[in-house]
């Protein structure tokens, strides 16, 4: 499928720390079908020796943030956009060449207020762990995250816990879902939530689920796109410490208490969660 190649009503936001994938998430955009019309890098001033060559490339506008933060950045970047439609971008997301059109040709269908996320084609490396588990631990998880004993993909659930397909099955065009995945989300410019709503330092656990839940009350629809691909070209599986895992708790309450979760299931979860982390090779 052929576009013409013109810049459209568009602005990227890429919060970054001048990681070396940069270079091929912009070249990604340069090669796609359309251009948008601003590419808003927000990188820390402390770093911004890592950006000079980017500093000339054409499209390119870059902000030096004050501190370091994944959310702080991007909503500097979100305050300082031109454009009618907004991208929330990752410094490691790779776009696939039609993925502007896409999203824009998608968002479009919809009236209000909306934010639409593609396909991350690291979900079909990663989301089949419990393929090969028995009936009896598929409703035991499913009891603890959901409070059922069935799982419905794409919820929060009252644990604060976010679901996704199982392998990978989609039997549909699009899926309006409560929270989307934060590494490439199109928004509507009046959808875009610009104040600072994590209060934390460090990696940004659970980020978009509460960034999910907040576009969620201010009326914002979220839609995910599962023929919509882009590819997370620098993602490896996190190894947990007992430092990671404690922040992780500290978020992850900090979500349950935000969404007046169930305490009791979600110590439970947190207890083997723990050991799995900590015990996996």
């Amino acid at each position: 499928m052929m576009h013409s190649k013109s810049n459209t009503n568009l602005s990227i936001v890429i919060p970054t720390l001048g990681e070396a994938v940069l270079l091929k998430c912009l070249n990604s955009i340069y090669l796609n079908t359309l251009l948008p019309l601003e590419i808003i890098i927000v990188i820390p001033r402390q770093h911004k020796n890592r950006v000079n060559k980017i500093n000339k490339l054409k499209l390119v506008r870059i902000i030096y943030s004050p501190k370091k933060g994944q959310v702080f950045q991007r909503i500097l970047g979100f305050k300082s956009c031109k454009c009618d439609y907004v991208m929330q971008l990752d410094s490691d997301i790779i776009l696939s060449k039609d993925s502007i059109y896409k999203l824009l040709y998608s968002i479009r269908k919809f009236n209000g207020k909306n934010a639409i996320s593609p396909n991350f084609l690291i979900y079909k490396k990663f989301n089949n762990r419990f393929r090969y588990r028995s009936r009896l631990f598929t409703l035991i998880k499913n009891f603890i995250i959901n409070g059922s004993m069935n799982s419905k993909p794409g919820i929060i659930t009252d644990i604060g816990y976010n679901t996704w397909f199982i392998d990978n099955y989609y039997n549909e065009n699009y899926y309006k879902l409560e929270w989307l995945p934060g590494g490439c989300i199109l928004f509507n410019k009046k959808s875009l939530v610009k104040n600072n709503y994590f209060p934390f330092s460090g990696r940004a656990y659970c980020e978009d689920v509460i960034h999910s839940i907040i576009l969620t009350a201010n009326n914002v629809d979220l839609y995910f796109f599962p023929n919509i691909i882009v590819i997370n070209d620098d993602y490896s599986k996190e190894v947990k410490t007992l430092k990671s895992l404690f922040q992780e708790f500290k978020i992850r309450f900090y979500l349950l208490k935000k969404i007046k979760g169930s305490k009791i299931r979600f110590f439970l979860w947190f207890i083997f969660y723990f050991i799995a982390s900590i015990f996996k090779k």
